[in-house]
C-alpha cells in the first residue's frame, strides 16, 4: 500500500491520534475501490492489506470522507459505502456490533439513521448513507468500501509562505519559535476540536492555532507577507479499485462476542504513626464503604510502662456538628512496644453533606511471659455534643 501511495502522488491528510497528547493523531492510509462488491469481498480486500474496513464514527471521518469523494478520481464511489461494523451475533434477539477490527462499539459514538438497527439476524452488515448515518444490510449486498490502515511515519506539516488563512483562531499570549509554533498545534486541543493549522507571524513571532473538526477548515488562503501557514497533514488515500480479493459469505472477524473490562483498583497505602485515625471532611457525591482496622501490639518480657493515647475523632454534618472525643489510656507492663497500626482514612459522603468517621481500632495484647506481666486497660471516655442551629 505504501508503494502504491508513493507511485501515484497521494494526497495527505489527518485523523485520529498523532504526537503524545490527547489532540495527537497518528498518520494512516484510506485507500478505496469504486467496485461494489459484498461486505465480506470488502473485508477480506482491506484484511490482506493489513487495515480494516474503514470506522465511521466522528465529524473529522465524516469530512475527511467528503474531502476524498470529491476528488475526481474518487467520484464513481457509491453513494453508500460499507464500513467495518457487523453484528457478530446473528442467532440472538440482541445484537452485538463489533468493528472488524474486534473493538466493541461505544453507544455513545453510535450514528443510527431514525429506525435502525433493524433485522438485526439477516441485516449483519453494515453500511452509511449518503448523509453518514447507519443502516443495516444483508451482507451479500455490494457496495463501494474503505480500508484504513496505520502509516508508521509522524504528521507532518505543509507550509506556505506569505499567506494567511484568515479564519480567526487562538493567538497564543507566549512569543516563540515557529517550530515551537507547529509542536502546539501537533499537541493543543480547544474543548473536542483539534489543531488543524497555525498561522506563524514572523514579525512579532506570534503564534495563532485553529481548532475545528475538519481538516480541510484552512485550504483556502490570502497573501500576507507577514505570515507562514502550516496545515496538519496526516493522511494519505489511493485509489484500489480492481485489486479486489473475493471472500467467500462466511468471512467474518475471528472476534469475542464478550467485551472485557479491565477495572483498576485503586491500592490503599496506610499511614504507620501513633494509634489514631486520621480525620477529614470531605463533600462529594459518592459514598465509601469503611471497614474495621486492626492494630496489633507484641509485648516482651522485661518491665517498663508504655502508654498510647488515641486521638479525638470528630463527625460533622452540613447542619449540625457532634464532636466525641474518646481518650482512653492504655497502660501495658512491658519492656519494648513495636506498634504495626495499618489505619487507612475511612471517608464517607452524600451529595448535600460530607460525614467523615474515624474507626476505633482494635488493640490486641501479645504478652511473651516468665514472670507473668499484667496489662490494665483504663479507658477514659470524654463527649462534647454541639449542636447548631
Amino acid at each position: 500500500m505504501e508503494l502504491l501511495c508513493e507511485a501515484i502522488g497521494c494526497l495527505v491528510v489527518c485523523i485520529s491520534t498523532c504526537g503524545t497528547h490527547a489532540a495527537s493523531y497518528t498518520a494512516r492510509y484510506f485507500t478505496y475501490s469504486t467496485t461494489a462488491v459484498s461486505w465480506n469481498t470488502a473485508y477480506t480486500t482491506c484484511s490482506l492489506a493489513r487495515g480494516h474496513l474503514i470506522t465511521v464514527d466522528n465529524k473529522v471521518i465524516i469530512n475527511v470522507l467528503k474531502y476524498i469523494r470529491a476528488q475526481p478520481e474518487a467520484a464513481a464511489v457509491s453513494r453508500m459505502i460499507w464500513m467495518g461494523l457487523y453484528n457478530a451475533a446473528p442467532t440472538s434477539d440482541v445484537p452485538v456490533y463489533i468493528w472488524d477490527d474486534c473493538k466493541h462499539l461505544d453507544d455513545s459514538n453510535s450514528m443510527w439513521r431514525r429506525g435502525e438497527p433493524n433485522f438485526v439476524q439477516t441485516h449483519r452488515c453494515i453500511i452509511t448513507s449518503p448523509g453518514y448515518k447507519w443502516k443495516t444490510r444483508p451482507c451479500t449486498q455490494t457496495h463501494s468500501f474503505f480500508c484504513e490502515s496505520v502509516a508508521n511515519v509522524d504528521c507532518t506539516f505543509e507550509k506556505e509562505l506569505g499567506q494567511k488563512c484568515e479564519m480567526g483562531g487562538v493567538l497564543l499570549s507566549k512569543t516563540m519559535a515557529e517550530d515551537a509554533c507547529a509542536t502546539r498545534c501537533q499537541e493543543d486541543m480547544d474543548g473536542k476540536d483539534v489543531c488543524w493549522a497555525y498561522e506563524y507571524n514572523n514579525i512579532f513571532r506570534q503564534c495563532n492555532l485553529l481548532f475545528g473538526s475538519d481538516p480541510y477548515m484552512c485550504e483556502t488562503l490570502q497573501e500576507n507577507r507577514m505570515f507562514i501557514t502550516g496545515r496538519r497533514r496526516c493522511f494519505k488515500f489511493a485509489d484500489i479499485t480492481g485489486s479486489e480479493v473475493t471472500g467467500p459469505a462466511d468471512s467474518f472477524p475471528n472476534c469475542s462476542i464478550t467485551e472485557v473490562t479491565t477495572t483498576e483498583t485503586p491500592a490503599v497505602t496506610p499511614t504507620t504513626s501513633m494509634i489514631g485515625t486520621t480525620v477529614e471532611t470531605i463533600t462529594s457525591t459518592s459514598a465509601t464503604t469503611s471497614t474495621t482496622p486492626d492494630t496489633t501490639v507484641m509485648i516482651s518480657t522485661t518491665l517498663e510502662t508504655t502508654t498510647t493515647t488515641i486521638p479525638t475523632t470528630a463527625i460533622s454534618t452540613s447542619d449540625s456538628a457532634v464532636t466525641s472525643s474518646v481518650t482512653p489510656t492504655v497502660t501495658t507492663t512491658s519492656t519494648t512496644t513495636t506498634t504495626t497500626p495499618t489505619i487507612p482514612t475511612t471517608t464517607t459522603s452524600t451529595s448535600d453533606s460530607a460525614v467523615t468517621s474515624s474507626v476505633t481500632p482494635t488493640v490486641t495484647t501479645t504478652t511473651s511471659t516468665a514472670s507473668s506481666p499484667t496489662a490494665e486497660v483504663t479507658p477514659t471516655i470524654t463527649t462534647t455534643a454541639t449542636k447548631r442551629h
